[in-house]
């Protein structure tokens, strides 16, 4: 308060953000020491408020894009870590200290960082590999830092306004089951019916939404990020995709009548259009085949809920009636924490699953006594499939039929629920699925 007692001023403890509106309130309701004149009158509530300039001269820089992209899943383990700005930054001697970095064994002090010519380029580099099947955090400009990335006019990057994080690729093993790098997107159109087999008897829809139409991109994990997508239907209806988390965006839609979900989204060419950033758009079109698959049926269901572990199994279903050279059969099989110990087709054992296949043996101590397991088998017609159409994606379209059931061994435990959800067929003819485990502590698996 100044002498005449009619001044207040105000000083902050720290300097305000740049380009911010700030508001403030003398003598708000329920004020415990309002201010008052002499004689003891209140001044009546009043508000204002101002708005901070730029402070150097410029405006603010922003992060254009990070690789891995954010929620990126089975990084490679040598791979850079690379931010890009909107405009030219500071070259400070360690801009490490603008970095926060977290992940189970990793070491912050390995990183070493170099800045491009223009400054708006950041690619730091790991000494060594980075941790494998590590969840890798990254804030830039965290509160905590003794030093801030900012413009060459000295407007710092916004407090942790930027972070990221991506899953690396687990320790050894370079082989990819489905042939397809696990660093690729996908993208794709599909049909799929979800189908449960609870005795020797006919398979049943499953009782919760068993028919699903899924339109998705998913983008590779070292970028480019996708940022928008739509989905044109045979009958002219576009449906557009949403941001389901970081770099997925997907339009899907369930329903529990076969009839209209067939007449809903019928046979015929569908056309997903989706943009990559700093890419030119991408228009495929793909057909969703007319003619269905068979739905998968356990021609020894009794026995496959009583296997010997000890030796092997052989695992009977019927015919794929009709399959054509691209069309293909998928078994997937998970422990109850949702880890898949057996599938097939599998490249890296490698074990081969042709479509007229009516059987496969699973060998001797794939399992443990006296436990469940959750299986899907699946048919796929396929309408589309590409590994080229777009770099670094695998595109398909198709109708999927899918079959659960559990095989036991022994006396068998108690056993996790899981759903396979939204099929796709990769390029080297093998469905991919989303599988779902209802174990509680789990982590739901991406792919197959």
């Amino acid at each position: 308060m100044g002498a005449d007692k009619r001044t207040l001023t105000i000083t902050f403890y720290d300097n305000l953000n740049p380009n911010t509106t700030y508001t403030w309130k003398l003598n708000p309701a329920g004020a415990m020491i309002p201010i008052s004149s002499a004689t003891g009158v209140a001044m009546p509530t009043t508000t204002g408020s101002f708005t901070t300039g730029s402070g150097g001269g410029g405006t603010a820089p922003k992060l254009v894009s990070s690789s891995p992209a954010d929620l990126a899943f089975n990084v490679p383990r040598n791979v850079n870590v690379v931010f890009i700005f909107d405009q030219p930054i500071k070259k400070t001697p360690n801009p490490g200290l603008a970095i926060e970095w977290q992940g189970t064994d990793l070491d912050p002090g390995r990183f070493s960082y170099t800045w491009s010519a223009d400054g708006t380029t950041l690619t730091c580099d790991y000494d060594g590999d980075l941790p494998g099947g590590t969840w890798i955090a990254w804030r830039l400009n965290p509160e905590s830092a003794s030093v801030l990335l900012e413009s060459k006019e000295g407007e710092p990057l916004p407090v942790d306004e930027y972070e990221g994080v991506f899953l690396t690729a687990q320790s050894g093993g370079e082989c990819d089951p489905d042939g397809v790098p696990d660093t690729w997107g996908t993208y794709g159109v599909q049909k799929t019916a979800l189908y449960e087999q609870t005795s020797a008897a006919d398979p049943t829809p499953e009782k919760e939404q068993p028919f699903l139409f899924s339109a998705i991109v998913y983008g590779p994990a070292m970028g480019p990020t996708v940022i928008r997508g739509s989905v044109k239907l045979p009958s002219g209806s576009v449906k557009p995709l949403t941001n389901e988390f970081a770099n997925l965006w997907a339009y899907t839609d369930h329903n529990t009548d076969e009839a209209a979900f067939d007449s809903a989204y019928p046979a015929g060419n569908y056309t997903l259009n989706f943009v990559l950033t700093n890419q030119p758009g991408v228009v495929i079109m793909m057909n969703m085949p007319a003619s269905k698959p068979p739905v998968p049926k356990i021609l020894n269901y009794d026995e496959a809920r009583a296997v010997n572990a000890s030796q092997d199994f052989t695992l009977r279903w019927n015919q794929f009636t009709g399959a054509g050279a691209d069309d293909s059969i998928s078994l997937i099989v998970s422990a109850t924490n949702g880890a898949v110990v057996f599938r097939a087709p599998d490249l890296c054992v490698p074990r081969p699953l042709p479509v007229t296949a009516t059987s496969i043996v699973i060998p001797a101590n794939t399992f443990k006594s006296n436990a469940t397991y959750s299986a899907g088998l699946t048919f796929h017609r396929t309408g589309f499939s590409s590994t080229n159409a777009v770099p670094d994606m695998a595109g398909s379209s198709g109708v999927g039929i899918s079959t659960r059931f559990t095989i036991k061994t022994g006396t068998g435990s108690s056993a996790a629920r899981a759903r396979f959800t939204q099929s796709r067929l990769l390029p080297n003819g093998n469905p991919e699925f989303d599988h779902h485990s209802l174990a509680p502590n789990t982590i739901h698996d991406r792919t197959f």
